[in-house]
């Protein structure tokens, strides 16, 4: 592995060797991501069990402001408890993955205990940082769309900086607009695949209602196999990201205020 990162130091990898080395690294420590994924995915999973949003019919919202009431008004408790756990517990994830998968590249095997321990310095920052993230886009979604888009994908390496390079918010997020932007089409191809992916594995596995044996079963088989191919496609952006970090010569922490 040792190898791989003066690779990574030296050329910038090509999509398709982004895919297949981040395959590797994810197949030499699979136990290790796996039980990650599942400690951080199965808690939303029964969080989103016991704690269901309130159904609604999305024709129903002709404004922003049936839209807010809706949210502060008539979703219920359900939908915090969804939102904020899913934010705190893919940090946490994204923020573990990104250092074993480092780790990996300097051929040190981190277990489950020492990944989750490691991360618990990192995690509040980047779940403030997830929070920015979330917040401007989708502020840039209600703006047409594309804007919402556009800062999602330059925001991908943000996590991975909080982890990685001990840094967290705005200059967080400078950084990973820094390395993506000059490859913004290419970020843009993977984020596209990783989405439609994962959602055609909810719709195709998901299938009746939650109080129903056969829904909840369906609902189970669709969100392990999503936490399970989640974990594959974290430790694709880490690789990613550390691709153009090392590429990066310059010490960008030294000249951003």
């Amino acid at each position: 592995m040792f190898l791989l990162r003066k690779k990574l130091a030296k050329e910038e990898f090509e999509m398709l060797e982004l895919f297949t080395v981040s395959y590797s690294i994810y197949k030499s420590n699979f136990l290790t991501y796996l039980l990650l994924s599942m400690f951080c995915g199965l808690p939303l999973i029964l969080t989103t069990i016991y704690f269901p949003v309130t159904s609604v019919d999305p024709t129903s919202f002709e404004t922003l402001e049936s839209l807010t009431k809706w949210i502060l008004k008539d979703s219920g408790k359900g939908l915090y408890i969804n939102i904020f756990s899913s934010i705190f517990l893919d940090a946490l994830l994204t923020v573990a993955i990104a250092l074993v998968t480092e780790s990996m590249i300097y051929k040190r095997k981190l277990q489950t205990s020492t990944a989750l321990t490691n991360s618990l310095g990192f995690v509040i920052p980047a779940f403030f940082t997830s929070i920015m993230i979330y917040i401007a886009t989708i502020l840039g979604l209600l703006f047409f769309i594309i804007p919402g888009i556009i800062v999602f994908i330059l925001f991908s390496f943000t996590l991975n900086i909080c982890a990685l390079r001990h840094s967290w918010g705005i200059r967080a997020i400078k950084y990973s607009i820094m390395l993506i932007k000059k490859r913004f089409f290419k970020a843009f191809m993977i984020v596209v695949f990783i989405f439609i992916f994962q959602n055609t594995i909810l719709l195709t596995f998901m299938s009746g209602e939650l109080n129903t044996r056969e829904g909840l079963l369906s609902f189970f088989t669709s969100n392990i196999l999503y936490y399970l191919f989640n974990g594959y496609f974290k430790v694709l952006i880490t690789l990613f990201f550390l691709n153009l970090d090392y590429l990066n010569s310059d010490n960008f922490f030294d000249i951003v205020v």
